[in-house]
């Protein structure tokens, strides 16, 4: 067995703990299921943020506890991968796939993203869903890096953090944490706020976002929002708030009827297997993981859903397309192998 103590990113994880408890409530804010899955995340975050250099490549992978858990679990090796969460910690959707509904009762695991099957899949246990604000944060972070280097950036993501925390009431929501970075950040540079509203869109806690309320247990009653302020460079930022509203609803609209993500086409059961659309120019697929970003993704965007999406809403038997008559995402494909029975079609 490793001693976890001399492993800085769990060291860095546990400092964080004092220090978020201590600004928020006076080491009794932090009282609720979401304040405790935050100061997970907090910790986790901490450790990123110390850990990373100059050189390294920001949309790489990152972990928590990676040397003390060789060997945790039998014949485990991917500490290095994975340390002691689900998910390393990247931008790369394909490396850390999980956005803010995923702490609560719509989790989802996607196909063919590799995953640490030693950890427990319950959303809202603390650490699991500190993961993902971890990840928010991780995505602000890197963010900020990109713009002012790893020392600036890192210095500026700091203060924000702790000088959010200090804006942060007790038992707090998701919503109301971020609320509290984007306001010291607005305080301290009014430029940056893009950049972290942009961030926490791409992960599901955009504008307009609902968290759970404060008291929930199991992380209920989630919306997610992927609508940012628009970049400061836009030079029409009013369209673009509303164009991505817009897009928002519509691609929630295809949920709704049971559509999957353009890159998760091969989830569920389908009628016969299908290919995922990355892609794709759709409601159903993120404008900032196309090639190009959400530029490129716009620049030739028909606003609608795809071919395929169209014609499974508007042919596929009623049983899979009434809302909430279905599995999440299982039969969404648009061609049917065999004819449906008679009763309930």
């Amino acid at each position: 067995e490793r001693d976890s103590s001399t492993d800085f990113g769990i060291v860095a994880h546990e400092w964080m703990h004092y220090m978020s408890n201590r600004l928020i409530g006076n080491a009794n804010g932090l009282n609720n299921n979401q304040g405790g899955s935050m100061g997970e995340g907090w910790g986790d975050w901490n450790g990123l943020t110390q850990i990373v250099r100059t050189g390294d490549d920001l949309d790489g992978v990152y972990t928590t506890g990676a040397w003390a858990t060789y060997l945790l679990w039998t014949n485990y090796q991917d500490n290095y991968y994975y340390g002691i969460r689900r998910y390393p910690y990247s931008t790369r959707m394909d490396r850390f796939p999980l956005t803010f509904k995923d702490i609560g009762t719509g989790a989802v695991f996607p196909a063919g993203v590799p995953r640490n099957t030693n950890i427990p899949t319950t959303p809202s246990e603390v650490h699991n869903a500190g993961e993902i604000w971890s990840e928010m944060l991780w995505e602000a972070t890197a963010s900020l890096m990109k713009t002012y280097g790893i020392e600036g950036g890192r210095d500026r993501m700091m203060r924000y953090v702790a000088d959010g925390m200090k804006n942060t009431p007790a038992s707090p929501p998701y919503g109301q944490a971020r609320d509290g970075i984007i306001t010291a950040a607005n305080a301290s540079d009014p430029n940056d706020v893009p950049l972290l509203w942009q961030a926490f869109a791409k992960r599901g806690i955009g504008e307009g976002a609902v968290s759970p309320v404060s008291g929930s247990s199991n992380h209920s009653g989630i919306t997610e929002s992927f609508v940012a302020q628009a970049p400061a460079s836009d030079a029409a930022p009013e369209a673009w708030v509303a164009r991505m509203r817009f897009w928002t609803a519509c691609h929630e609209m295809g949920h709704a009827f049971n559509l999957a993500h353009a890159w998760q086409k091969s989830l569920g059961t389908p009628w016969m297997p299908i290919a995922n659309e990355p892609e794709a120019r759709s409601f159903m697929n993120y404008p900032f993981r196309v090639a190009g970003g959400q530029t490129a993704f716009f620049a030739d965007f028909e606003f609608r859903f795809s071919d395929a999406e169209l014609l499974f809403m508007r042919h596929a038997p009623r049983r899979f397309v009434q809302m909430g008559n279905a599995a999440w995402f299982d039969h969404h494909g648009f061609a049917q192998a065999s004819r449906p029975p008679a009763t309930g079609a």
